[in-house]
């Protein structure tokens, strides 16, 4: 059984292969021959989540230098800006939580070593620069949308055609593009910042 373990153990090409293995065999690694056939390998485990943490700070890197020289980020094309870039940061975030999750719930000796406290110690250093951009990305938007609001708020917000009588809304592209980001963020339901765009939201629209 061991030997199994250990074979499928260097079949697996990233973190999140290893966990679900070690997943299926559940408290059989915790038998001494099986644990003796993984802890030879658990080093392998903590050198490959530290190269993970080095991948996640290198698209990190790439996409501030991105914005920095084109002065936009990469993001889902059917996404607006705003949202784009938070939705980005949230799924490398999301990435990175759960190798540390997993990882933290072997409790495993190999946890308590010093290449398992560097993988920890990148974690909470992309957390924090992740944290950050998210944090400027909003309160940027968020100067910018004072002066559009104010000018899309002062002309009236619904229009009657003079040839068929009908209602139509008069949305100018700043109001429709601040609605977007709100509405976007809304599906999503998990940001941080989303109770405050959707009083923003009912204030446009209310």
């Amino acid at each position: 059984m061991g030997a199994v373990l250990g074979r499928a153990f260097d079949d697996c090409l990233v973190t999140e292969s290893i966990f679900k293995l070690l997943q299926i065999f559940g408290a059989l690694i915790q038998r001494s021959l099986i644990a003796l056939e993984l802890s030879d390998r658990m080093p392998i485990l903590v050198n490959m989540l530290n190269q993970e943490m080095d991948e996640c700070k290198l698209i990190y890197s790439k996409q501030m230098s991105r914005i920095a020289n084109k002065g936009k980020a990469l993001v889902d094309r059917n996404m607006p800006p705003m949202c784009g870039q938070l939705k980005w940061a949230t799924e490398l975030k999301a990435k990175m939580s759960f190798s540390v999750k997993s990882f933290k719930e072997l409790n495993h000796p190999v946890c308590y070593k010093e290449g398992a406290k560097q993988f920890f110690r990148k974690y909470k250093e992309m957390m924090n620069l992740l944290t950050t951009f998210e944090d400027e990305v909003f309160q940027m938007w968020n100067l910018g949308i004072t002066k559009k609001m104010t000018q899309s708020l002062s002309r009236s917000l619904i229009l009657r055609d003079e040839f068929k009588g009908t209602l139509r809304v008069n949305f100018g592209r700043d109001l429709s593009a601040i609605l977007r980001e709100v509405r976007c963020l809304k599906v999503s339901n998990k940001h941080p910042y989303l109770k405050l765009l959707l009083a923003l939201a009912y204030f446009i629209e209310g």
